[in-house]
């Protein structure tokens, strides 16, 4: 008998707090989990875990950055208002963000008047801030909604096949299954292959594009961001396409 152990990270509530959110481009409501490092047998945790850090995600766009509690003066259980939560966790945060906030302004009233290296900075920061996220999710292999699609045609076919190949075909019919069950492993196959692809188009480029859009990236810029992204071996680099994100630009 094969025994399952080994240790994975578990990821507990812990509280919500305000703070910037650089790919919205102003202050949110983050949820605040603490990550441990626990035991498991068949990837079965019975504890918190030993204490590795925190992790933040904004409540409006969903992206997961680092958290650091000596930021917060308290972490509330509970998700106030926005007024309220930054005056219990963040009171100082407008003061402490105070730069970012006017270049922020600049972002949305008039970009153009930035200097080039500041704005392409600008640009390329969200692809290195989502990086780490898409890096997480392909970690593991997620049976997403396209995959049991596939699997539910590919059981559809299995099926079917033989049976319009006997009465149609009868010629065909002994290679009928043969062939069904190799195109439907094939099929399930690049489902499982391109699931991180498809996380990338619909949960990372949308996100990705309305970050971008006050700057008004041209195509070059983000050809170059990516191009640099696949030589420094960022996994979002092999995965985005600069094409994705010019149909969000246009749409949004």
């Amino acid at each position: 008998m094969v025994i399952v152990w080994g240790k994975k990270h578990v990821f507990t509530k812990f509280g919500y707090v305000a703070d910037f959110c650089p790919l919205c481009r102003k202050p949110r409501a983050f949820e605040i989990k603490r990550i441990g490092l626990a035991g498991h047998v068949y990837y079965i945790t019975v504890s918190r875990g030993d204490l590795v850090g925190y992790e933040r995600t904004c409540q409006t766009c969903k992206t997961i950055l680092n958290a650091d509690l000596a930021d917060y003066a308290t972490v509330p259980k509970k998700n106030e208002p926005m007024p309220a939560l930054v005056k219990m966790s963040n009171p100082h945060m407008l003061d402490v963000l105070k730069d970012r906030l006017a270049l922020e302004e600049i972002v949305r009233k008039s970009p153009e008047t930035l200097k080039d290296d500041v704005r392409f900075s600008l640009i390329k920061s969200p692809f290195y801030i989502l990086s780490p996220m898409v890096d997480r999710r392909l970690e593991k292999v997620v049976l997403d909604l396209e995959f049991w699609l596939a699997v539910g045609a590919s059981i559809v076919l299995i099926k079917v096949a033989p049976s319009l190949a006997e009465k149609y075909f009868p010629y065909y019919a002994d290679n009928a299954l043969q062939a069904s069950l190799i195109f439907s492993l094939l099929l399930v196959f690049w489902q499982m292959l391109t699931s991180g692809s498809r996380y990338v188009k619909k949960q990372i480029v949308p996100v990705l594009a309305i970050s971008l859009k006050p700057l008004r990236p041209k195509v070059s810029e983000l050809n170059v961001i990516v191009r640099e992204m696949k030589e420094r071996k960022h996994k979002m680099g092999r995965k985005i396409k600069v094409a994705d994100i010019q149909r969000y630009l246009k749409q949004n």
